[in-house]
């Protein structure tokens, strides 16, 4: 009996060791496929995201999933993407139309599976994309994978070849036109002379039609010194000589300051020139070139102003590229004539004019390596971006600002005109703050969510709708900390109440920037000496 019950339990023993091998072996492979399943997931992940287009992947109306060629497109992270909506990126003129698109493809109704789409970067610029959609199911549920194409890149490679075909057009019709003109004005200017020198006794007549001849002939060899300034390639600049760009500034602000006065004569309406010229590195090319750009510059802001008003002039320096800002406060571009206001012979300023002026400017800004933008808004002023690669500077000056720079405040701008965030980022980083631009509330706010900031910068249009609750909304996620406003109305005219309450601080464009600096310096020094 107990020799029967041994053997049970040998046996026993034995049948649980086999079903423990056979358990270790089915331990051993599930870790080998989950080990392998991972690395598959890893391997789709990195396939994910090396894909050469924007990929985002909806669910229930949030993004589940974006790939890291559409958070490069954006400058975001992933977790400020996952989770929310894409209607959250979407500017918001365009938020109804694409909600709409959208409701329609939740409810199973026909839509456009491939469309123009434009969303917002973190800092508020807007990008155009070709979005394509389609339904797919994920975790057994309905979902929607959205491909997103970058269209700048394309459009803007199509308007340059575009513009580079007119370019090349115009540089041989102005080598033909200026070897043809130059060759008769020289011939007729020679002649007139010689005629001069033989009918001193001659009646007073003749004379002043010689004198008239010789006028056009300078007249015409002036339009063809201008001709030939688009006929010099970019990248061979005429001269290579270090301009300090400060200079070349107030040589052009001389210049000009005759004819302001003579406006002022004239239309017996005060124009106020104020100028704020940081110190910045040199940069190659032609003085006398880079003065007449900024002349033109200069003189067509005083032009846009029949009734008087304010006109900057900003230089500063940022990331090896040197910045200089034109804002005036007067009638602005329409929309109808921005994108022609830089072309050749185009002018809204009379057939006298010949409408070389801004298209001149372009050409030389061009021909420095360097860029040039605007933006205008029709009756509240324009402002024109120049930006020219500076020469190198020393970087041992480079590292004490920095070490200097985190002695200073944080400021949170909210804005979004692109061209003015770029001034106030790069202004206030030069006096060592410590910025973060945005070009939303919605941005803003969910930056608030992870940073307090010592001063926060609100341009109106951002806030006129629901205004109060915005601002109640920063003030709970920051604190009593100071906040201006950015608004649009001219520095001279007081701010309405409703536009200060909430604000410590109204911010009027164009920007002074030596009075911003002096206003938020002592804005954050009595918010410190209070506290």
């Amino acid at each position: 009996m107990q020799k029967a019950r041994n053997n049970y339990w040998r046996e026993r023993f034995e049948e649980l060791k086999r079903e423990n091998e056979g358990l270790k072996e089915k331990l051993i492979s599930s870790k080998r496929g989950y080990n392998d399943l991972q690395k598959e997931l890893r391997g789709r992940d990195r396939l994910f995201d090396s894909l050469p287009a924007g990929i985002l992947l909806e669910q229930e109306g949030r993004i589940v999933a974006a790939n890291r060629e559409f958070l490069e497109d954006l400058a975001y992270a992933s977790e400020e993407v996952v989770g929310h909506r894409l209607l959250d990126f979407v500017p918001p003129d365009l938020k109804k139309k694409v909600r709409d698109l959208h409701d329609k493809r939740l409810s199973g109704k026909k839509v456009l599976s491939q469309y123009e789409l434009d969303l917002l970067t973190k800092v508020g610029e807007r990008r155009c994309f070709e979005a394509r959609v389609r339904k797919i199911r994920h975790n057994g549920r309905r979902a929607f994978v959205t491909n997103l194409t970058l269209l700048e890149e394309r459009k803007r490679e199509e308007r340059q070849k575009i513009e580079s075909k007119k370019r090349e057009a115009l540089m041989t019709m102005v080598s033909g036109i200026t070897k043809k003109l130059s060759q008769d004005a020289l011939v007729v200017s020679r002649d007139i002379q010689q005629i001069k020198e033989m009918v001193n006794s001659e009646p007073v007549t003749l004379t002043k039609i010689l004198e008239h001849i010789e006028s056009v002939s300078k007249e015409t060899l002036y339009t063809i010194s201008k001709l030939e300034g688009f006929s010099v390639p970019k990248d061979n600049p005429s001269r290579d000589d270090l301009v300090d760009l400060r200079k070349a500034v107030k040589a052009a602000v001389s210049v000009v300051n005759p004819t302001i006065k003579e406006f002022i004569e004239t239309h017996k309406q005060e124009i106020n020139l104020k100028t704020y010229l940081r110190s910045v590195p040199p940069v190659q090319g032609d003085s006398g070139e880079i003065q007449d750009l900024m002349t033109c510059l200069i003189v067509n802001a005083v032009e846009a102003m029949p009734r008087g008003g304010d006109l900057y002039v900003t230089i500063e320096e940022n990331a090896g590229y040197a910045h200089i800002y034109v804002q005036d406060s007067g009638v602005g571009i329409s929309e109808t004539i921005q994108d022609r206001v830089l072309d050749p012979f185009f002018t809204t300023k009379g057939k006298d004019r010949l409408g070389l002026g801004l298209s001149l400017s372009y050409a030389i800004v061009e021909k420095h390596r360097g860029e040039m933008e605007f933006t205008s808004e029709k009756g509240l002023g324009t402002t024109f971006a120049v930006r020219f690669p500076t020469a190198r500077v020393d970087q041992k000056s480079k590292s004490r600002v920095s070490k200097k720079r985190a002695k200073y405040a944080r400021i949170l701008i909210i804005e979004s005109e692109v061209i003015l965030n770029r001034i106030l980022l790069e202004v206030f980083v030069s006096k060592g703050y410590r910025v973060v631009p945005t070009g939303s509330v919605r941005q803003g706010l969910h930056i608030l969510k992870k940073k307090k900031f010592d001063l926060i910068l609100v341009g109106l249009d951002i806030v006129k709708v629901k205004r109060d609750a915005v601002i109640q909304k920063i003030r709970r996620m920051n604190g009593d900390q100071p906040m201006a406003l950015i608004t649009d109305r001219m520095a001279e005219e007081p701010p309405r109440p409703e536009e200060r309450s909430g604000f410590e601080l109204i911010i009027t464009k164009p920007l002074d920037m030596n009075r911003v600096l002096s206003d938020i310096e002592t804005v954050l020094n009595e918010h410190v000496r209070h506290r």
